[in-house]
């Protein structure tokens, strides 16, 4: 070694014109809140969305009926037609349950309206298969009809979507969501 340059201090050596420094550790990373956890379940948003969209499919239909009804009483006033009035007033009681459910549900506070509406929409769909198969006395004819009416397959097609929000609000993840936040 040449005498131009300082022992190595501390094992480590020490170059001409810099001073050895020790070690200094960074300061340490400021602390930052978790971010949020979003604890509401997949399926309470899904269950909600899927009663938005069977909310517009309640609602199309319905006011196509009403105006079916209201020009088959102007042509025929005696037309008894109650049931069918009933059936519209009940789509248009579910429309609003469906609507108010599933906001609830989407904002993950309740599923009380969202399971009432959906129970309604699936009766609703029930009603329309039965309504459209005793149009037809034939019991053989019934069964053809069944099979091949597009009306009937609208009408289980009705059925669906509140049998899988039903399902999905009934599961667990939203009852144990509801029962956690409740018990805050």
């Amino acid at each position: 070694m040449s005498d131009d340059y300082p022992p190595p201090a501390d094992g480590y050596p020490v170059y001409a014109g810099q001073p050895y420094q020790p070690y200094q550790p960074y300061p340490p990373y400021p602390v930052y809140p978790p971010p949020p956890v979003n604890t509401r379940p997949g399926t309470m948003l899904a269950a909600g969305v899927l009663g938005f969209v069977q909310a517009g499919l309640t609602l199309a239909p319905t006011f196509v009926l009403m105006l079916v009804l209201s020009s088959v009483e102007a042509v025929n006033p005696q037309a008894h037609l109650d049931l069918l009035w009933g059936a519209v007033i009940a789509q248009f009681v579910g429309f609003g349950l469906l609507v108010a459910g599933s906001v609830q549900m989407v904002s993950g506070t309740s599923r009380a309206i969202y399971l009432v509406a959906v129970t309604l929409e699936i009766l609703l769909s029930v009603y329309w298969a039965v309504c459209i198969g005793l149009l037809f006395e034939d019991t053989a004819k019934v069964w053809s009809v069944l099979v091949t009416n597009p009306v009937i397959l609208f009408a289980a097609f009705y059925g669906v979507i509140p049998v899988i929000g039903l399902c999905l609000a009934a599961s667990n993840g939203p009852g144990e969501h509801l029962a956690a936040r409740r018990a805050r």
